[in-house]
C-alpha cells in the first residue's frame, strides 16, 4: 500500500502532451481496450516543440536503398504527415492532436506539472500534480496538489522532469562524450511575413549556385525552403551577434504557416538548460566560466532580441528577406513559439548503458544481418532515420559538432530505449530516452520520436494486459508488442517493409 493514498487513480499517466506523448496515447488506445489515461501537460498547448514550439517543418529523410525512396517511419507520424504534409499550420495540427486525445478519452491537465513522486519497491507508485501559473515571464506552481496513482508512467516530455524526479540515472547534454554538460542550441521560432518567394526561389550565390533549397508540399500546397548560409557573415548579422553573444542566426529552415507567412528556424540560443524553468533556477550550475539560462530566462531574452532593431536588420541580410518582418499578434508583440524549441536535455543511462549508441546509428545496415544495429533487431519497435545533425553546443569552440559520419541506413529502434531497470514501470519515449547524446543527433527529430511514442503506448497496453512492468518483458511479451505495433498501430518494424512500400504507389512520401 502506498504511504500516501492517491486522490485519483489511472491505469497510465503520460507526462507531456508532446507528439511522442500523444502518439503513446493513440497507440495505447489502439492496442488495448479501455485503459484510463491521464495526460499531464506542463505546457499551455499540446504538441510540444511541434506546435507550442512552432517547429512546423517535419525533419524527414527518405531512404533509397534500391533507387526508390520512402520514409522509414510508420504509425502516428505517417498518419499526421500524410494528412497535413511536411509543412503544416501549427494551429490546425494542434487541433488534430487534441482530437486524438479526445478520441482516446484521455483526461488532459494542461499547464499542470508534477512536483514529486512516491517510490514503492522500486516502482513509481504515485505523483503529485499541481497547476502552473505564469507572471512577468516566469513560471510558478500553485499551492494545491493532487496525488495521482497509476500502474504505468510514461515520460514523453522534453525536459525529462518525471524521470529526474524518479531518480532515474541521467546524463545531461553531451556529458557522455564532450567536455561539459552543455545541451544542443535551442531556438525560438519566429513567424515572419513579406518574404519574397520569387527571390527565395531564384537567389544564387557568387558561384551561381542556388542559395536555398525550395519545395512546395503537395498535401497542403505549402512552401518550404532551407539554406542561406552564405549570409551568416553579413555585417548586419555580425552586429547582431556582437550585441547578443549568447545568440546567433544560422542558415534558414522555413515552412509556410498560412497566407505567405513563414515560421523560421534561424535564431539560436546557446547554453540553455532545458531541464529547468524559473521554479528551479537555483539548480543551474555551469562552472566558473558559464552560467546557463533556464527556459523562462532564455525565452524572455530571445523575445527581447527579436524586438531589437538589429534583429530585423540581420533578418533582412538574407536574400528574399529585404522587406520581411515578424508578424504581430493582437497585443502588438511578435508572434513566436509559446515555448522554446529545445533539441536536447537529458539521456537515461542505467546499468545496461545506453540502448542506442553512436556505433548503431553510424553503421546501421540495410537489413537484419548487417550493420552495427543488427544486435537491436530482435527487440525492434520501429525504425529511425535522419542525418546526424546537432546545430552545435556553443557559438564557437572545438568539439562543437562531434564530427559524425552521416548514416546510410535507418537504425532499428530497440524496445530497451524506452525502459529503465531502476524504475520498471516507467517508459521514456521523450527526451529522456535511453539514447546516447551522439545517437540522439539522429533520433531527436519528431518522426523518430513518434516511433518511440508508438512503442511506449503499445508497451503500456501489453504491460496492463499481462500484469507486468514494462522493464520486465520476456521474449514472448516483446513478440506480442511487435505484433500489436504492426497490426494495431501501422508501425514499420522492418527495412524490407520500407522497400516494399517504396515500390508501391505512394500517396505522399
Amino acid at each position: 500500500m502506498a504511504a500516501h493514498p492517491p486522490d485519483v487513480a489511472y491505469d497510465v499517466v503520460v507526462y507531456g502532451a508532446t507528439m511522442p506523448g500523444i502518439a503513446a496515447v493513440r497507440s495505447l488506445r489502439a492496442a488495448a481496450d479501455g485503459p484510463s489515461v491521464l495526460v499531464v501537460n506542463p505546457q499551455r498547448e499540446v504538441g510540444g516543440i511541434g506546435c507550442a514550439g512552432a517547429q512546423n517543418f517535419w525533419d524527414v529523410r527518405a531512404w533509397s536503398p534500391d533507387g526508390q525512396s520512402s520514409l522509414p517511419q510508420g504509425g502516428s507520424f505517417r498518419r499526421w504527415y500524410r494528412t497535413q504534409g511536411q509543412a503544416y499550420d501549427v494551429d490546425r495540427m494542434a487541433a488534430t492532436l487534441r482530437r486524438e486525445l479526445d478520441r482516446a478519452d484521455a483526461d488532459v491537465r494542461s499547464f499542470h506539472d508534477i512536483t514529486d513522486v512516491t517510490i514503492e519497491n522500486g516502482r513509481i507508485d504515485s505523483a503529485v500534480l499541481v497547476p502552473l501559473e505564469r507572471s512577468d515571464g516566469e513560471t510558478t506552481a500553485g499551492e494545491s496538489g493532487v496525488r495521482v496513482d497509476a500502474d504505468v508512467f510514461v515520460d514523453a516530455s522534453e525536459s525529462g522532469r518525471l524521470a529526474r524526479l524518479a531518480d532515474v540515472p541521467l546524463t545531461v547534454g553531451r556529458a557522455d562524450w564532450g567536455p561539459d554538460d552543455r545541451q544542443m542550441a535551442a531556438s525560438l521560432m519566429v513567424l515572419v511575413e513579406d518574404v519574397d518567394w520569387d527571390r527565395i526561389r531564384d537567389a544564387t550565390d557568387a558561384a551561381g549556385d542556388p542559395v536555398y533549397g525550395t519545395t512546395v508540399d503537395p498535401v497542403e500546397d505549402k512552401r518550404l525552403f532551407w539554406g542561406g548560409e552564405q549570409s551568416v557573415t553579413a555585417d548586419a548579422i555580425t552586429e547582431f551577434r556582437d550585441a547578443f553573444p549568447r545568440m546567433d542566426l544560422k542558415a534558414m529552415n522555413a515552412a509556410e504557416q498560412a497566407d505567405g507567412q513563414f515560421w523560421i528556424n534561424s535564431l539560436l540560443l546557446y547554453d540553455v538548460d532545458g531541464r529547468y524553468d524559473a521554479r528551479e533556477r537555483r539548480r543551474l550550475s555551469g562552472g566558473p566560466d558559464r552560467t546557463p539560462w533556464d527556459r523562462d530566462r532564455a525565452y524572455e531574452r530571445a523575445v527581447a532580441a527579436i524586438e531589437d532593431s538589429r534583429f530585423r536588420a540581420a533578418l533582412r541580410a538574407f536574400p528574399g528577406f529585404g522587406e520581411a518582418a515578424p508578424v504581430r499578434d493582437e497585443s502588438g508583440s511578435p508572434r513566436v513559439g509559446t515555448e522554446l524549441y529545445l533539441r536536447e536535455t537529458v539521456h537515461a543511462r542505467d546499468d545496461r548503458g545506453f540502448a542506442v549508441e553512436r556505433r548503431h546509428v553510424e553503421t546501421a545496415g540495410e537489413g537484419p544481418e548487417t550493420g552495427g544495429d543488427r544486435e537491436l533487431y530482435e527487440e525492434r519497435i520501429g525504425l529511425g532515420y535522419y542525418w546526424l545533425d546537432n546545430n552545435g553546443y556553443a557559438r564557437t569552440g572545438p568539439g562543437n559538432n562531434g564530427a559524425l559520419k552521416p548514416a546510410d541506413n535507418p537504425v532499428y529502434v530497440p524496445y530497451g530505449a524506452l525502459t529503465i531497470d531502476r524504475r520498471p514501470n516507467l517508459l521514456v519515449p521523450g527526451y529522456a530516452a535511453r539514447v546516447s547524446s551522439q545517437a540522439w543527433f539522429e533520433l531527436r527529430v519528431l518522426p523518430n520520436l513518434c516511433v518511440l511514442g508508438d512503442g511506449a503506448g503499445a508497451a503500456a497496453a501489453v504491460a496492463l494486459d499481462g500484469d507486468a512492468d514494462p522493464a520486465a518483458f520476456d521474449g514472448e511479451m516483446i513478440d506480442e508488442l511487435q505484433d500489436r505495433l504492426r497490426e494495431d498501430c501501422d508501425a514499420v518494424l522492418d527495412k524490407r517493409t520500407v522497400r516494399e512500400r517504396a515500390s508501391a504507389p505512394q500517396a505522399h512520401d
